[in-house]
């Protein structure tokens, strides 16, 4: 849903976020240990000796496993997904509706289609260029929650035209859940839908 979709972006900047802060608290650490170094060599005159090389060894893998504790915060942890007991029954019930179209029409400013996870939504790179160009976006013909298309509405008057580009070939179900939303597309614009045309 558009809320799932706009939750997943807020969580997504958020997550950048974090990463930005991780990289600059490494960025200003290093550079003040370089810094310290370069401009006063006295400083490390106490690990000259052995006991000090321990130190020092002792001192720099706590830097290190800070470091890698920060880039562990930073990533992104991916959990197995869960339902609520109560909810099983509603969510077997909406899975065996047939009478609920199963194809959307998905415009290319969709918050669905601006998740940062692009490559988990379409698999094959040369049809995520296609979908996420830099100009002029194609929307997404989504079904059962998998992208297996395109389409752009063509508009003349008080008439619209929508060209679709299936990924693999419609048949004759998919063919009339996409004209249903079509006509609603043309319902919402206040036109009348002219056709639908397939390459």
């Amino acid at each position: 849903t558009n809320e799932q979709a706009a939750l997943r972006m807020r969580i997504d900047k958020d997550r950048a976020s974090v990463r930005t802060q991780v990289r600059g608290v490494v960025l200003v650490t290093v550079v003040c240990m370089v810094g310290l170094a370069v401009s006063d060599r006295g400083l490390l005159d106490a690990y000259d000796t052995a006991e000090g090389q321990v130190v020092l060894a002792v001192i720099g893998s706590c830097f290190l496993a800070g470091f890698a504790l920060l880039a562990r915060l930073a990533r992104p942890q991916r959990l197995e997904g869960f339902v609520l007991a109560e909810d099983l029954e509603a969510l077997g019930a909406a899975g065996s509706d047939d009478t609920t179209s199963a194809v959307r029409l998905v415009g290319p400013h969709d918050p669905y289609l601006q998740l940062r996870d692009r490559d988990l939504l379409v698999t094959d790179e040369a049809r995520r260029k296609y979908l996420w160009p830099a100009l002029g976006r194609p929307g997404a013909m989504v079904a059962d929650g998998e992208i297996v298309g395109t389409w752009r509405p063509r508009a003349s008057g008080r008439k619209l035209r929508v060209r679709i580009e299936p990924w693999s070939p419609l048949e004759a179900r998919r063919r009339a859940e996409v004209e249903e939303q079509a006509e609603r597309l043309a319902a919402c614009r206040g036109v009348i839908l002219a056709g639908i045309a397939e390459e």
